[in-house]
This record gives C-alpha cells, sequence and structure tokens, in this order.
C-alpha cells in the first residue's frame, strides 16, 4: 500500500505471484492462458481479467471477465484467438434477451478448445475455456 502524492489516492496492490506467472507471457502484451501439459497458450484479449485458473482437466482451464456487449466481448476474444492463430469451427448461440451465451469451438494443429462468453450484467460479460480432451 503506498500514497499517491499526485492524486492523494491510497494505492493498494494485491499480488499473487505464483498465480498470476502463466499470464504474463506472450509478444503481443495480451494476457495469456496458463500452460498446460500439452504446452497449450491461449491468447485472450487485452482488458481480459482473469478470476480463475485450473489444470485439473475436470473443468474450464481458465475464466474471467470482459468488458462490453455480449457482441463485443465475443468480437474481441474472436480477434485474440484468430491472431494467435486459432480457427473457429463451430458456433452455438445459446438462450434469448439478458439471458444469451456463446460457445465456440477453436482449432489449431492437434488441439481443440471450448470457449463460452455470457452475459453477466449491462457492459459485462463473463468467459470460460478449456481443451477438449
Amino acid at each position: 500500500m503506498w500514497l499517491d502524492t499526485m492524486t492523494g489516492r491510497i494505492i493498494i496492490i494485491v499480488a499473487v505471484w505464483a498465480a498470476c506467472l502463466p499470464c504474463l507471457g506472450g509478444s503481443t502484451g495480451s494476457p495469456q492462458a496458463p500452460l498446460s501439459d500439452a504446452g497449450l497458450v491461449v491468447p485472450l484479449p487485452a482488458l481480459a481479467t482473469v478470476v480463475a485458473n485450473d489444470l485439473s482437466g475436470k473443468t474450464w482451464q481458465q475464466s474471467g471477465t470482459l468488458g462490453g456487449s455480449l457482441e463485443v466481448a465475443c468480437g474481441d476474444i474472436r480477434q485474440s484467438l484468430r491472431a494467435g492463430g486459432w480457427k473457429m469451427d463451430k458456433v452455438i448461440a445459446l438462450g434469448e434477451g439478458a439471458h444469451r451465451s456463446e460457445l465456440t469451438l477453436w482449432l489449431r494443429r492437434n488441439h481443440r478448445i471450448l470457449v463460452m462468453v455470457w452475459e453477466k450484467e449491462a457492459g459485462l460479460c463473463g468467459f470460460s475455456w478449456g481443451e477438449e480432451r
């Protein structure tokens, strides 16, 4: 914690180095998903906030939030994945109105990932991805 003398605000930084270390790589400046045992790296949009990582293979490997409407969040994720060499194979649009979501299947070399994006509230979306095994 420190005091920003320019604004007079108290700044608090909470860091968990071991949990964040896998997210720091990448040449594009975008957050990166953690490396799995197969060396899988999934690029995320620069403004994505990762809230959970799990390498157990029993649930989504990474989850988080992304600002914007469902259309904006899906577009940002698509752009990041395409830039990372992923090709979209399938899109499944689910729900209506405030309960909309999108499930996509992406391919790269011999890897397949599922990406789910849903609208949590106006202007905020959640996302999760996991490797299909």
